[in-house]
């Protein structure tokens, strides 16, 4: 289930813990976003990734697709592609967590992400997204954490 900062976490240990999130910087148009982490915002649970995607009307079926490397250009250790696509001329909501079922209604699509995901420093989020126009546009993207 979707979460948010001010509400609690179960973490996979059985503890509990508060809902931190970061805001990442809206990309130039035709761009994907992309966030590097850096302390405070570190060794701390991934628990959920979401964002506002508008598509121009330039016909093509975008395919966004989550992604996490260690460091720029370091190893891949999670790609994790939407559940749903995205036609042109349409606003949706992608949202990315653990244990989600995938669904893709109503303006949200819904997709699953592994469970566990500690992220070090200079660990780098990002969306590669396929077909997408140079009118496109990412915005209200949220990394989500479990923090102490």
């Amino acid at each position: 289930m979707p979460v948010g900062p001010g509400q609690l976490f179960v973490n996979p240990d059985g503890s509990l813990s508060s809902v931190i999130a970061v805001s990442v910087a809206n990309p130039a148009a035709g761009s994907d976003f992309s966030q590097t982490l850096a302390a405070p915002w570190t060794n701390r649970l991934l628990i959920q990734v979401n964002g506002t995607f508008a598509t121009s009307a330039v016909v093509a079926t975008r395919v966004p697709r989550l992604r996490v490397t260690l460091g720029a250009g370091g190893p891949t250790i999670l790609e994790a592609t939407a559940t749903g696509t995205q036609a042109a001329s349409s606003t949706n909501r992608f949202i990315w967590f653990p244990g989600a079922v995938a669904v893709g209604a109503g303006g949200e699509i819904v997709s699953p992400m592994p469970n566990n995901m500690v992220l070090p420093i200079g660990a780098v989020v990002t969306c590669s997204t396929a077909n997408i126009d140079a009118a496109d546009q990412w915005t209200s993207v949220t990394l989500t954490f479990s923090g102490p």
